[in-house]
């Protein structure tokens, strides 16, 4: 097996090369490693130990979770973990084939891969099996509504649930629920899995109010004539495309289009950016963000360099490299100064189905309270002062795209989008549902569907529900 770290293109510490004592070490030395969140560590470790012990299923599927976690935190690479962990939860179940964790594990990674028939016959030999796997469950909630299974997953849930509640299985019953049409008892489980997050975020010392504050600081350190008056850099670049919003706005549709483009890549949610902003606050001795527009030439330069090598090395050839981590739209004067030559494209969607869809989803950003439908609309307040304000301020080409009038009209926005990109069009970047690439997304199954509009006014579903949200919205107190 090749060494993860030359398949991810990263250089990781030092690792022991003295053999394992048995297989029970290197797992929970693989364990301690997650725990320390160094996941690139964790991965190394399990590849020697897969090397010591070939056969060991536990190992196989051990080094397959992590790969398959390193999917979403290194989508840089994203293609070469998938691949490694698809591998190997392919040899853990031929190595044990009644092992459910490895089965589910291999059923996701095959349905994140575009091949859904797959995923349900890995599957298959776990379905009927009582009482039903968590795991299990889970991968088949996913798979069920498509092929006509919706109530027969809905009955595996509420069976696993009656043993174990977690905040994964709540929000999975809700959202088959919600595509049963069973709305009232979709939201309750949406409800009882939220509360499990609040009591998460609680005991973890969140705070409330964080997106306010962080907006308020972004606002005072950039102000039009501090902006107008900081130094240029003598670079330019028109690789990059940034897709900004808040998340479930329809970014990920905008990425697919874009990504269907010949001379175009999809690069996923990239934490580029973040890296970036520190390093640039590192060389210039002026900190983030009240140094914005102090940063000297120099130290932008010298990271746009590497920037935008990066993007080079990602997709040789590309034209232009689409970057849809949503909550770059905090980081817009950021990217005026680092990537003058920059694209962004806002996503925009009713508010009320914005929040709502992120109320359903059991992937939280925390600093958008999204477990908490009046603070939730709060934050969307903030969101769009903070949106308001840079389009005052700063000077960069930007796209609005309407999540709704995308999906009523999906080849006039289409062409609106490459038109902006300064590219031909393609037809092929309607058919989004062709684009076998990984995404990393809480709701990646809807991605391997034609272009619809389902999720157009579904809050009208939930509205007797939705007091607490206007509220937030309207910036008035709650009840």
């Amino acid at each position: 097996m090749a060494e993860p770290a030359a398949r991810g293109g990263r250089v990781v510490g030092k690792v022991e090369r003295a053999p394992f004592a048995n297989w029970h070490e290197a797992v929970e030395r693989i364990g301690r490693h997650l725990t320390d969140r160094q996941p690139l560590r964790a991965l190394e470790t399990s590849a020697r130990a897969i090397r010591q012990f070939p056969h060991n299923p536990e190992l196989l599927r051990r080094h397959a979770q992590v790969a398959e976690q390193l999917v979403a935190d290194e989508p840089d690479h994203a293609a070469g973990y998938a691949d490694i962990a698809l591998r190997c939860y392919r040899r853990a179940t031929r190595t044990d084939p009644g092992n459910p964790d490895a089965a589910a594990g291999y059923a996701r990674m095959l349905d994140r891969s575009g091949d859904r028939a797959a995923a349900m016959a890995a599957l298959g030999p776990h379905v009927g099996r009582e009482p039903p796997h968590p795991e299990i469950a889970m991968v088949f909630a996913t798979l069920a509504p498509s092929q006509g299974l919706t109530e027969r997953a809905i009955g595996m849930l509420d069976r696993v649930l009656a043993e174990r509640e977690t905040i994964r299985l709540r929000h999975a019953q809700a959202r088959l629920l919600d595509r049963a049409g069973r709305y009232e008892d979709a939201f309750a489980a949406a409800r009882r899995g939220n509360e499990l997050v609040a009591i998460s975020q609680k005991a973890n010392g969140f705070r409330p109010g964080v997106l306010t504050a962080t907006v308020d600081a972004i606002i005072a350190a950039t102000p039009a004539a501090a902006m107008a008056a900081a130094a240029p850099i003598d670079r330019r670049s028109e690789l990059p495309v940034f897709i900004v919003g808040m998340g479930r706005s329809g970014t990920t549709l905008v990425e697919q289009i874009i990504a269907g483009h010949p001379q175009a890549h999809g690069a996923g949610e990239r934490r580029a950016v973040l890296r970036a902003t520190t390093a640039i606050a590192r060389l210039a001795g002026r900190k983030y963000p009240s140094g914005i527009p102090h940063w000297p030439a120099e130290a932008l330069e010298r990271v746009h360099d590497e920037f935008v090598a990066q993007l080079q090395r990602l997709a040789p050839g590309a034209l232009r490299i689409a970057d849809k981590l949503p909550q770059n739209f905090m980081r817009l004067a950021v990217l005026q100064r680092l990537l003058p030559g920059a694209r962004i494209i806002h996503t925009r969607r009713n508010p009320l189905d914005v929040c709502l869809s992120a109320y359903f989803q059991e992937q939280k950003i925390p600093a958008m309270e999204p477990w908490d439908l009046y603070r939730s609309g709060l934050c969307y307040r903030d969101y769009e002062r903070l949106m308001t304000h840079f389009r005052a301020v700063l000077e960069l080409p930007m796209l609005d795209v309407q999540y709704e009038e995308l999906v009523a009209r999906p080849e006039a926005e289409a062409r609106r989008i490459i038109d902006f990109l300064g590219l031909p069009w393609d037809q092929s970047c309607l058919a989004v549902e062709r684009n076998r690439r990984i995404v990393d997304t809480s709701n990646y199954e809807s991605v391997r569907r034609p272009i619809h509009g389902e999720a157009v006014d579904r809050w009208r579903r939930y509205e007797r529900h939705l007091e607490p949200l206007r509220r937030g919205l309207a910036g008035l107190p709650p009840e």
